[in-house]
């Protein structure tokens, strides 16, 4: 079992092998390039909305090792107005606040690992002209991030 799998399992959450874990949706999104590979997937929003219904729930998040496991983590939204780019930071807020949580610091500590991997660790996919999907990098919302929760 990876360091994802097992942080994710330990902290209650569904993992699955590769991309099973996320909404197939979403899968079919993900494209993942080079000599990364997929270590699991966990769907945060199905798992989060049983306890917080009415929030803006991050999507998913993906395990990946290349020379070492990190952890990635997508939104899937589309972009109308400046009230969606809104509602993906306060996602990535509530995400953020919950990497902090005991029982995810593991997960906090790959996502600091994809820095180290000169990757974006936190990823939008809006719906573009046509309905298809486009990846936007973010930024973290505080300047002062340092690649941990």
């Amino acid at each position: 079992m990876t360091q994802f799998q097992e942080t994710a399992k330990s902290a209650g959450l569904n993992f699955g092998l590769g991309l099973q874990g996320i909404k197939s949706a979403h899968r079919d999104q993900i494209l993942v390039k080079g000599d990364a590979s997929v270590t699991g997937s966990i769907d945060l929003d199905s798992h989060f909305k049983k306890v917080e219904p009415s929030a803006n729930r991050w999507d998913d998040g993906i395990g990946l090792k290349r020379v070492k496991e990190f952890a990635f983590w997508v939104d899937a939204r589309p972009a109308n107005s400046t009230g969606d780019i809104d509602a993906i930071i306060e996602k990535l807020t509530g995400l953020k606040s919950k990497l902090d949580i005991d029982k995810l610091k593991h997960l906090a500590t790959l996502t600091g690992h994809t820095k180290e991997m000169d990757e974006i660790p936190f990823r939008w996919m809006y719906k573009g002209k046509g309905g298809s999907y486009r990846r936007q990098g973010i930024a973290p919302v505080s300047k002062t991030w340092n690649g941990t929760a």
